[in-house]
This record gives C-alpha cells, structure tokens and sequence, in this order.
C-alpha cells in the first residue's frame, strides 16, 4: 500500500511523524548553514531527529558537521555524534543519518541484518542515481518501514512494525 498524506495510514507511527513533524511550525535555525539544505528542510530534519529521540547519531563524514551545528543552535537536540562507517558495535536506540550512496546503502544493509536500527537518508530524489539507490534500500525486505518525505528518507527494521509499510508523503 501507498499512502500519499495522514489520513489513510493506517499507522500510528506515521500519522504522529506526520503531526508532530512536517505539519509542526517549530523553526530550527542555524547559525552557519554548513549543509545543502533550505530553511525549510533544516527545520525538518530537526523536528524529526528531536521526534525520533536517537541516543547517538551515526553520520557520514559529510552530514556531521550539519548535526553538530544543528545541536549547538538548538539546545533542545541530545544526542551522541559518531562516525557512521566506523565498525564498532551500533547502539539500538541510534539513527544512521546519511546520503544515499552505493557504499553507505551496503554498509546500512549489513548493519540491519544484524540487529533492528533505523536511519534517514538525504536528498534521494537529487539525482536519478541517488533515487534509484534509495529504491534499492527501500525495497529491501529486511524493510519494514519505509517513509519517502521528499526532503529525506526514513527506513526502519524495528520489530514493532509487524509488516513491511511504504509510505509517500509530501
């Protein structure tokens, strides 16, 4: 199934990520923009990490810095930064937060098939290769939840959803 907004879901996961962070107004402002994204998506991707309340993030080299200013900007994000490819052992209540390349979607692959974790994944409609790389993660059956909010990716194993869920919202 696919749904295209809130009301249709049929997930209480989905429609409270739908209430409490892309129809929130809660600004997330940065102090130097050392990232990629508008206003408009850093507000996003803030709203949804304090949402998600990851105890560590797991970030590849390129979107740490983005984290570690978006924390200092906003006192109200906790969380641990460490390095994504390192192989040390993956807390569960972490996030991977990365962009959608070949090597960062085999490495996610690897570490959800050994315990349930849960990452966001950058601009994959940027390229038709970052998409297509995206499609990939999404449909892989280890997969249960799959959320494409344009701005960003999320894609979860955790056991607490029962089926594999797709969802498009914009």
């Amino acid at each position: 199934m696919k749904a295209k907004g809130r009301h249709g879901t049929h997930s209480p996961f989905v429609y409270a990520f739908v209430e409490k962070v892309l129809r929130d107004k809660t600004k997330f402002v940065l102090q130097n923009n050392v990232a990629p994204f508008s206003k408009k998506e850093t507000a996003i991707l803030g709203r949804a990490l304090q949402y998600l309340k990851p105890v560590v993030v797991y970030a590849d080299d390129a979107m740490a810095p983005f984290l570690k200013q978006l924390q200092l900007s906003n006192t109200t994000l906790h969380f641990e930064i460490q390095p994504m490819l390192d192989e040390s052992n993956y807390i569960k209540d972490g996030l991977f937060f990365c962009l959608p390349t070949e090597k960062n979607v085999a490495f996610l692959k690897k570490q959800f098939s050994k315990q349930s974790q849960a990452a966001i994944v950058l601009h994959q409609h940027k390229t038709k290769e970052a998409f297509e790389i995206w499609e990939s993660l999404g449909e892989d059956l280890q997969m249960k939840m799959v959320m494409d909010v344009w701005h960003f990716g999320f894609v979860s194993n955790h056991s607490d959803f029962k089926m594999k869920q797709f969802f498009r919202l914009r």
